[in-house]
């Protein structure tokens, strides 16, 4: 009697934790409606993730209602969203902070363009567009 009456606990034990979890699935886009592929979803303080399809969708499993969604992608700003026990989230990001230039150095060091002793020479975008090779690495030859 008492092996049957510790079953039907553990039994109610586990249905109350899955009762606890929950699917939280939908879409993230850009401002202009297009989905953003490969963006991450993680639920805030814990490990647990996705990463958005080619259709911008996700699902993920939520340990509780009151959890709160990261949604982040490169080139935009995130976004904490909590769930409050709803089960389709879709998802806008605004477009973030754009990279204006790069200082290519040595391996492993970082310095800003004016400290640097040495010779600095600027690419623009309209250089790469020139470039007749096929091949990119090539046009770059001796620029970079």
């Amino acid at each position: 009697m008492k092996r049957i009456s510790l079953v039907i606990a553990m039994v109610l034990c586990a249905f109350g934790i899955a009762a606890a979890q929950q699917t939280v699935s939908g879409t993230v886009t850009d401002k202009a409606g297009e989905p953003l592929i490969g963006a991450s979803v993680l639920v805030k303080g814990t490990t647990t993730g996705t990463v958005t399809d080619l259709d911008g969708k996700f699902s993920l499993r939520v340990p509780d209602t009151e959890a709160v969604l990261v949604f982040s992608y490169t080139g935009f700003g995130s976004q904490e969203i909590p769930v409050n026990g709803q089960t389709s989230i879709d998802v806008f990001l605004d477009e973030g902070v754009t990279l204006e230039g790069a200082v290519v150095t040595a391996l492993g060091v970082t310095r800003d363009e004016k400290s640097l002793g040495y010779a600095v020479q600027q690419l623009d975008g309209d250089a790469l567009n020139q470039a007749r090779e096929s091949n990119v690495v090539n046009s770059l030859a001796g620029r970079v």
